[in-house]
């Protein structure tokens, strides 16, 4: 006969095998949505072509009835440009942040800088808006060649914070994970604390590191609230940083809430939700199986 432990152990498989099924079922739910309702914006009468007209023109102005333009091209190059950008932010700070923790900041130290980076993490969107449009805006304004304060690089300043939590505290456990006997052994052949942190313990992470940064510009590209309010919202593709952007979360979320249910802007919102699942799927996919093929 089973022990009471061994019928518990059978009982927590059960629930966590529960869990994770329900929760792929949910993921594969929300997929086949997305591609029903947003499929249908390309078929059948009165469709709209995928290329050129979808995601080949820069234009976003489905309803207008004079001449409606349903291109993404804008939004997508927007999304882009504040979420790499916001991602390249954050990961240079959070490697800069994981290397401190790990290879200069004391036990008492690292004890109070994780919970801070928690709280970060923790920071309602919003209230990073609000930073963005109060404080960056104003002082990004003045900058040679902007046009105002809200524009596309206060929405990647705005992400890179967002992002900074992710990535220092994946690069913080991939850079422990290196072998301390590595270490040592760097150490003790003369080198010394930046040799060894450049040559033993970025190079024996670099797995982890780079997945680390995949998440967070995954992070990054799903971000809705602060790139909503600190971007400008102008449609049509950005010429640079200076330059408004709206990114395809901030059009969902300014549309999708006005646009009576079957109409055709209603299905090609639904083909941008889709387009934006497809991208942050393909990119935090990829930083898992690098984050697993480093452990």
């Amino acid at each position: 006969m089973r022990s009471d432990a061994e019928r518990w152990d059978r009982v927590a498989h059960l629930v966590f095998a529960g869990a994770a099924a329900v929760c792929l079922a949910t993921l594969g739910a929300m997929f086949a949505l997305l591609v029903v309702g947003g499929l249908d914006a390309f078929i059948g009468p009165g469709s709209v072509s995928l290329w050129p007209a979808f995601l080949g023109d820069t234009h976003w102005a489905p309803s207008a009835e004079d001449a409606p333009r349903f291109g993404v091209l804008g939004m997508v190059v927007s999304t882009l440009l504040t979420g790499l950008v916001g991602a390249s932010v954050a990961a240079a700070l959070g490697l800069g942040v994981a290397a401190w923790l790990v290879c200069v900041a004391s036990p008492g130290v690292r004890a109070w800088v994780r919970p801070v980076l928690a709280l970060l993490a923790a920071l309602p969107t919003v209230v990073l808006g609000l930073i963005g449009v109060a404080v960056f805006a104003p002082a990004l304004a003045r900058l040679p060649g902007a046009s105002g304060g809200l524009n596309a690089l206060n929405g990647a300043l705005l992400l890179s914070f967002m992002a900074l939590p992710t990535v220092a505290t994946l690069a913080e456990s991939a850079l422990s994970a290196v072998p301390a006997e590595q270490v040592r052994a760097s150490l003790a052949l003369g080198a010394d604390r930046w040799q060894t942190l450049t040559r033993v313990i970025v190079p024996g992470a670099k797995g982890g590191l780079i997945a680390a940064a995949l998440l967070g510009a995954g992070r990054a590209m799903g971000e809705t609230m602060a790139v909503l309010m600190a971007c400008g919202n102008a449609v049509g593709a950005p010429g640079g940083l200076l330059d408004p952007a709206r990114t395809l979360t901030a059009t969902l979320a300014i549309e999708f809430g006005e646009v009576p249910r079957g109409a055709l802007h209603h299905e090609l919102l639904l083909s941008v939700a889709l387009l934006l699942f497809l991208g942050t799927f393909a990119v935090n996919l990829a930083g898992e199986l690098l984050r697993g093929g480093a452990r």
